[in-house]
């Protein structure tokens, strides 16, 4: 049994795939544990001897804890250089000439393109003159 059936596996021997063998509940079977008494087998007592789910989980809130302090430090910081500076908003911005001059330039272009297609020019008479040898 196996998470994964590869041909190099099978050339070994037979083999089996079983999702059941990547999921965290199959390894906390073995790799979570604390003693048992050893007059009631089925009663569990003290720490756990190993607890690598639990271990797990605790790390993964941590680091989500200490993300979301970094952030509000973050955004704090932000928020406080903003006051300092007095800039709640960014100066609002007069109409951008820069637009405006490329959207001239850009039409310009076009204007003068379009007028090279329609501009007439003479015809032009091209003379092929007759092959004297046979």
């Amino acid at each position: 049994m196996a998470t994964r059936v590869t041909d190099k596996g099978l050339e070994k021997h037979a083999m089996r795939e079983e999702p059941a063998l990547g999921r965290a509940e199959f390894c906390a079977g073995c790799h979570q544990f604390a003693f048992k008494d050893l007059d009631l087998p089925d009663h569990f007592h003290g720490a756990l001897q190993q607890a690598s789910l639990e271990e797990k989980r605790l790390a993964i809130e941590q680091a989500i804890e200490g993300a979301s302090l970094r952030r509000a430090d973050a955004l704090r910081a932000v928020v406080e250089a903003a006051a300092k500076n007095k800039l709640a908003s960014p100066p609002p911005s007069p109409p951008s000439s820069a637009r405006r001059e490329h959207f001239t330039k850009l039409n310009d272009a076009e204007v003068r393109r379009l007028a090279k297609q329609h501009r007439k020019q003479p015809p032009v008479l091209i003379e092929v003159p007759p092959d004297q040898n046979p």
